[in-house]
């Protein structure tokens, strides 16, 4: 085996108290901020130096979102990742790694240098920028053989491939030149910079006054040649039509609606404190540890996490510094949010009373969790779920009617006696988990902001005869209040529901109701129903998996439409990387999302769309 090859494959087989004493790396602590600085002085950044002297190499290997085009050379994105340094989770750019540091990862971030996993929850890797592979792989911690090959091993993860689902925790094994990456880029140096035309050099010029990278060149002649009357946009909805902020606004606890700030005045100790622990737990969001940054009040500091988590974080922060409150419950183990199941949960313990029987959360689509509720808990007791099913469901439909974002929350006690002694460090298969018989505790509620140019802009595609389609995996009601305010259901187009308002209720509607204008399918769609759809006037898919999201893609382009898509999650890669043109939001994408895209917009101003699209 090639020596190279043979000190990454070393590290598959190590014992844990062996790899830490390699990095000479404490597990809990990390590296000092000092020790970090010493390492980068003697190795360097984590870059490849042939990328530093060649930006023709710089899509790559860096993974598309650094711009090779002349003009763009200064339009670049900064990759951040989750590190522990003195003992504390910290944002830094991914050129800060050293070898050694510990780093955290979840679902659409891209893995910052070569890694050995520590922990691995729900993992997959997409090795397709390395490997070329079109199937993600799945990702384990246990240990290997010895001799394995670097890149068959499981437990091994590479710099520049994606967090496909799950997270991990692992330590960095290789930084810049040493990596997969590095040895590929010395294989690559001999690219040529492409040359652009006078049409090109224009059209970039334009764009990167505009603050939008190009990562693929032929996409440009495919922007000019487009046929207005052809074209179709699809939308994502959260952080591309609204704001990747939002704010806890109402919540349904004890069988009522409650405005969030009177919300502990009046609601029961138990299910304030449940909530509580099940938003932090079932949470990758944390305050980025810095003295100015803690220094702030809550509403303004920083946090790394997605937008939900984020909201919640903040809201309970103001109530109850997490740190301080729930301290002693301790997480066994996580199920990491993924977009096809919609939730994730978490199993924790209470190290102050260890008798206690371990108590797992979940988080998550208001529709799946409740499939799985038997309980709901009213005013501090346990009652059957059915008891209260008409009053929970009609709390949901007053909440999404309103726009708002609604994320449910349940829990369950693990009182079989198998799991006092369980072994939570090996239970990475999510089938095992007890995820069913669970009681409700309540909805909290996100008041989700549209972009103040949004309306603007969809208004402007219609004009020009671009016909612009929401998709997401948001709620229906919800997502139907969003379209209606931004316009792409426009003022006089009725959905079903608007007709069903004005009907007798005996009258059944369907979607092939002549007075229906405007469809608003919810969940799985097949190509037929795609067909119904798409013939009325307005539409928008709403509980859409990203299968969906690109079936919907294939098919419109099947029609000789031209498709345009834009989103931000890692649930739009698949519909960003099918369309005719993928756009991605440069601040609130994940890494993944970005990769996928032809244009980003690293403003995230979808007002640069116009300028784009409609000349």
């Amino acid at each position: 085996m090639d020596p190279e090859l043979k000190e990454i494959s070393d590290f598959a087989s190590l014992e844990l108290e062996e790899l830490f004493d390699k990095v000479d790396t404490l597990k809990k602590e990390g590296l000092t901020t000092g020790e970090a600085a010493a390492r980068r002085a003697r190795h360097g950044p984590n870059v490849i130096s042939l990328v530093r002297k060649d930006k023709s190499l710089r899509s790559l290997i860096c993974g598309c979102c650094a711009s090779p085009y002349g003009g763009q050379e200064n339009l670049e994105l900064t990759f951040y990742c989750s590190v522990i340094r003195h003992g504390k989770l910290a944002r830094v750019p991914e050129q800060q790694l050293v070898y050694g540091d510990i780093v955290h990862g979840r679902e659409g971030e891209r893995i910052p240098a070569d890694i050995r996993l520590v922990v691995a929850s729900d993992l997959e890797i997409d090795n397709s920028p390395l490997t070329g592979e079109s199937e993600p792989t799945r990702k384990h911690a246990t240990i290997e053989k010895r001799g394995i090959m670097p890149l068959e091993a499981r437990n091994l993860i590479f710099w520049g491939t994606y967090v496909e689902r799950g997270s991990y925790e692992g330590v960095v094994i290789a930084t810049g030149d040493k990596t997969a990456k590095g040895r590929i880029a010395r294989l690559a140096s001999t690219t040529e910079t492409k040359k652009l035309s006078a049409a090109d050099k224009s059209q970039l010029q334009r764009l990167t006054d505009r603050k939008v990278l190009v990562t693929n060149l032929e996409i440009l002649a495919r922007i000019r040649s487009l046929k207005r009357s052809d074209c179709v946009m699809l939308w994502d909805k959260t952080g591309v039509i609204t704001e990747n902020e939002i704010a806890v606004v109402r919540l349904f606890v004890d069988g009522k609606i409650w405005d969030a700030p009177v919300f502990l005045k009046e609601i029961n100790r138990e299910a304030t404190s449940l909530l509580h622990i099940g938003s932090i737990k079932c949470s990758n969001a944390f305050f980025v540890k810095t003295p100015e940054n803690m220094s702030k009040d809550v509403k303004s500091r920083q946090v790394s996490g997605n937008a939900v988590e984020t909201a919640l974080l903040k809201y309970f922060e103001n109530i109850s510094p997490s740190t301080e409150s729930h301290r002693h419950y301790k997480i066994l183990q996580r199920l990491p949010f993924h977009a096809a199941r919609k939730f994730d949960a978490a199993v924790v313990a209470n190290d102050d009373n260890p008798e206690q029987p371990p108590l797992l959360f979940m988080k998550g689509a208001a529709e799946r969790v409740l499939d799985r509720c038997k309980w709901c808990l009213v005013e501090g007791k346990v009652i059957a779920y059915q008891e209260q099913k008409s009053t929970v469901l009609r709390s949901l439909d007053a909440l999404t009617d309103e726009g708002m974002r609604v994320i449910a929350f349940a829990y369950k006690r693990l009182e079989d006696p198998k799991y006092q002694d369980f072994d939570w460090d090996e239970w990475e298969d999510p089938q095992e988990w007890s995820l069913n018989g669970l009681t409700f505790i309540g909805f909290v509620a996100f008041r989700t902001p549209i972009r103040s140019s949004v309306q603007r802009v969809i208004a402007k595609c219609q004009q020009n005869e671009i016909r612009c389609i929401m998709v997401t995996g948001d709620h229906a009601f919800t997502s139907e209040a969003i379209a209606k305010k931004c316009n792409i259901i426009r003022d006089g187009n009725k959905t079903q529901r608007d007709v069903e308002k004005e009907c007798d209720r005996s009258e059944t509607i369907t979607y092939s109701d002549k007075r229906i204008d405007a469809v608003v399918w919810n969940g799985y769609a097949e190509k037929k129903d795609m067909v119904s759809a798409l013939e009325k006037k307005d539409v928008i898919f709403t509980r859409m998996a990203p299968k969906q999201k690109l079936a919907l893609t294939q098919y419109l382009k099947e029609q000789g439409n031209l498709v345009i898509a834009i989103g931000d999650g890692p649930n739009d890669v698949p519909m960003i990387k099918a369309a005719d043109i993928g756009i991605a939001m440069g601040q609130s994408a994940s890494d993944r999302t970005k990769s996928a895209a032809d244009l980003i917009i690293l403003d995230d101003n979808v007002e640069h769309l116009v300028h784009i699209l409609v000349r």
